[in-house]
This record gives C-alpha cells, structure tokens and sequence, in this order.
C-alpha cells in the first residue's frame, strides 16, 4: 500500500459535503504526514476562474454547481498520481506525490489545464471553464512548509496576472521577486493599472490593435460585462466582451443622451438600473439603457480640450447583481480615456 492509500484509508468522511473532494484541514495533515516521512512532493494551488463573476450573474445555485462539478473533473484528472481538496470558496489545492522534475509537473499540470469540459446548472447551459494554477516543490524549492505555501501562492499569483488560463512552475531564478499576496493591493493600485495600460496603448504603432489588447485586460481585471469605445459620430469602435455576459451585443447611444447624463467632469455612473427607477426618474440615458438590457453603467467621455472623440463605456447586463463602482475602478476608467483622448490628438 503507497503512502497516500495507507494515510487515507481511514479518512472517508473528511471530505467537503459540496465537493465530494478532502477537506484543507485533512490536506494539511497529510502534507504534514508527506514532511515527516521525508516524501517528496508538489503542492499546487487551484483557482476557478472567473468563478465570482459565475456566481454574482448566475446566483449560489449555479456557482455551487460549477464546484460540485469542477471537483468531479478535476479529481478524474489528477488521479493516481495526487489527491485533491477544497481550500476554501474556489481554491483547490492538488498534492502530487513523488512529481519533482519540471517536466513531470508540468505534465501532471497540464492534464489539469486542458481537463475542463461545459457545465450545466439551472438552465444555464454549457459553461465554459477555465483554471489557474501555481505550484511549488517539497523539497526542491524550499524545505520549510510555509515557504511552499508562499512560493506556490507566488505562482499562482504571477498566473492571473498573465490573464489566467495557465499554470505557474514556480523557478527561483524567474519569480523570486514577486510580491506575496498580503501585498498585491499595493502592486495593483490605480496608479500601476494606468502605467500599465499607457505602457500597453504605446509598445506599438498600431493603435487599434493596441486598444482592444487594453480593453480585453482591463474588462477581465474589473470583471465587467462589456468595456467599448463608442466613437462621437455613433459606432462601435473597439469593445470587450466578457464570455460569459448574457447580452453581448452592444448597441449605439446617441451623442446627446449621454452629453446629457455627463457631470462637469465628463464621466457618469449609475449602480442599478431597476424599473422604480425609470417610474421615478425618467432619465433619457436609463430609458436607453435599460431597453438594451443594461442595468449599470459607467461612461467617461474621450476627450482633450475640448475636442470630444467619443467614450468609454463600461456595462453590467445582469439584473442580479449590478455594480458597485468602487472610486478605484473610476480612477482607472477615467485615465484610461483620458489617456486614449491623447493619442487619438497625436495620431490625427
């Protein structure tokens, strides 16, 4: 009997109730168990992508389900050669025992990327899944247990910065320097989003090209529906549109709607758009939006001087949820167009 069949042959009931997967706390004793006896291993840690956005659009029901049926995937994926557990919410965590060269996790990894089949729940039919992975190596890496934790947290980290949908081997020599998650709320300040999105916008001539990158990272990294550029004369220019947004198609505002909602800084926003709202305030920019099934917003004008180009247009098209615009978010959106306002002036 291996060791993971002998540690586990009594352990049947420590297992998640929704899941069906171990327990963190039985995973840990057995890592624990793995360090005693001086057994080598990988330990990975396990985002479900998007997996907020699932649950805010679609409700608990359909989110427990995704889990309930990634873990099923996930443990025929993984099988013989580790065990999997819930860490807690989406978090996964995967030890494979006596995997330690670098190709050989990152084919056990590999099998776990390319795992994912649709998933159905509620009359939400076929969702599409995608995961993030970071691992770390016992004791290749580091002999001490919270140091494995961290480096593989540190990977996992640098994997949804690359955009998700990848898994991160953790090598000294490559993400050392990367900040632990206690400080990723300082590395992702507004201040280093609108750096990043200049830097993006200006690596190239081809600015349009350039745009729909920006849009496509900053509509993930702000988890909305739908970000575009509507140019003044009407058209849709540029836009990003989450996979999994229920509306995808994103119609024209007349110029004079939104120029109407605008304040004197040029940008505007609403949480939630409800049918009270519309009895009560019949606000032009709401009546629109609310026709396209479009229930919050947040519109900032493209502009220099006082040449209008067009706006940036950020949406939620889910009546559950709406949106809470945080000051950050604005921040961003704000210097995004204002930023883009610049080099459109050059570029003409």
């Amino acid at each position: 009997m291996n060791i993971k069949d002998e540690f586990f042959k009594d352990k049947k009931s420590c297992v998640d109730p929704l899941t069906k997967i171990y327990t963190r706390d039985i995973i840990f004793n057995y890592i624990e168990h793995l360090v005693e006896k001086k057994v080598e291993f990988t330990y990975a840690i396990l985002d479900i992508d998007n997996f907020k956005y699932i649950n805010d659009t679609y409700g608990h029901l359909v989110g427990d389900t995704v889990l309930e049926e990634a873990s099923k995937q996930l443990k025929a994926a993984v099988g013989d050669k580790g065990i999997i557990g819930r860490y807690g919410g989406d978090e996964l965590i995967i030890v494979y025992v006596g995997i330690q060269t670098y190709e050989d996790v990152w084919a056990a990894a590999h099998d776990v990327l390319k795992s994912p089949k649709p998933i159905s729940a509620s009359g939400v039919d076929d969702l599409s899944l995608t995961y993030t992975l970071g691992l770390a190596r016992y004791p290749f890496d580091s002999t001490e247990l919270t140091t494995i934790f961290d480096l593989a947290d540190k990977a996992l980290y640098r994997g949804k910065a690359k955009g998700r949908n990848c898994f991160i081997i953790y090598l000294e020599e490559k993400h050392k320097d990367l900040i632990l998650q206690s400080e990723r709320t300082k590395i992702f300040s507004p201040m280093y989003i609108t750096t990043k999105l200049y830097r993006d916008l200006t690596k190239n001539n081809n600015l349009d090209k350039n745009i729909n990158e920006v849009l496509d990272f900053l509509g993930n990294y702000l988890m909305l529906d739908r970000l575009s550029i509507q140019s003044f004369d009407g058209k849709i220019t540029n836009k990003f549109i989450h996979k999994l947004a229920k509306n995808k198609e994103i119609l024209p505002i007349s110029p004079n709607i939104i120029e109407h909602s605008l304040s004197s800084s040029r940008f505007c926003y609403y949480n939630v758009i409800t049918k009270a709202d519309l009895d009560t305030n019949k606000i032009p920019l709401h009546l629109e939006y609310y026709k396209q099934e479009v229930y919050a917003y947040a519109i900032v004008e493209i502009s220099y001087q006082k040449q209008v180009f067009g706006y940036l247009r950020s949406e939620m098209v889910s009546l559950n949820t709406g949106r809470i615009w945080q000051q950050r978010d604005l921040v961003i959106l704000i210097n995004l167009a204002n930023t883009i306002a610049l080099l459109y002036k050059n570029k003409k």
